[in-house]
């Protein structure tokens, strides 16, 4: 029943005016209900840590490809100058069948470590820090560009060509690159546990400073290979810390 306003009496509602009434509070209580649960940030959490797995995944393959060109570099002829060769460190001439081996691998590695980076920091992604997911991702292609590049320029000179001049500036690309990466990865990594400590302090300092080293040239061959043995072992502790978030 509905009062009258001018004769002041009790009226039947209608069914019309009944459901007119009921409609915006059925809208406000659906609305107020949509507000109030969390279903699409559970949803973004699960991808997240699937993501997060993948990158594991994808890390840790990176890192057994690392360990690969170490193992090549004395298992293949003129691989102990080959592999820092195809690193952008030296210009040497070496055997074809070699070179095709190093340039194999050279090649899987940057792709596979490369998307680990990629997916771990797409994982990491929340409303605030998209514009620098995004800069992570643009400079990863950037290095990965320059590899394969710096790679094409590296095998026709071990494999009898004369240096390019344009290989050193792609070198310089590559790795300033990876350690600008690297930096600004460190800047979103949650730090938990021991591994996320040293994975904060790898990223931040440490990676950085081995990449300035080394494209330096101080030390030679010796800073190289040090540089070489620490990149495979860094990939791996990635990995695992990428496992952990993936578990949440």
């Amino acid at each position: 029943m509905a009062k009258n306003k001018k004769t002041g009496k009790q009226q039947p509602v209608t069914a019309v005016e009944e459901m007119a009434g009921e409609i915006p509070a059925k809208k406000r209580q659906v609305a107020s209900v949509a507000t109030n649960s969390t279903p699409g940030k559970v949803n973004q959490q699960t991808v997240n840590h699937f993501l997060a797995g993948q990158a594991s995944i994808l890390l840790a393959l990176a890192a057994c490809i690392g360990i690969s060109l170490g193992i090549a570099m004395f298992a293949l002829e003129g691989g102990r100058e080959g592999v820092p060769a195809m690193g952008g460190i030296l210009d040497v001439q070496i055997p074809k069948q070699s070179a095709q081996i190093i340039l194999l691998l050279d090649i899987l590695f940057p792709v596979s470590f490369g998307a680990g980076f990629a997916v771990l920091a797409t994982s990491l992604q929340s409303r605030g820090n998209r514009p620098l997911i995004r800069l992570i991702m643009t400079t990863i292609m950037v290095v990965v560009t320059a590899d394969f590049f710096e790679n094409a320029l590296v095998y026709n000179t071990m494999t009898g060509d004369e240096p390019y001049l344009l290989r050193w500036p792609l070198t310089v690309i590559k790795y300033a690159g990876l350690a600008f990466a690297g930096l600004m990865l460190s800047a979103i990594l949650p730090v938990h546990g021991i591994i996320g400590q040293l994975v904060h302090v790898i990223t931040r300092y440490i990676f950085p400073l081995g990449i300035a080293v080394l494209v330096s040239g101080l030390g030679g061959l010796q800073i190289a290979d040090i540089v070489g043995v620490s990149f495979p072992v860094s990939l791996l502790l990635l990995s695992v810390y990428s496992a952990q978030l993936s578990k949440g």
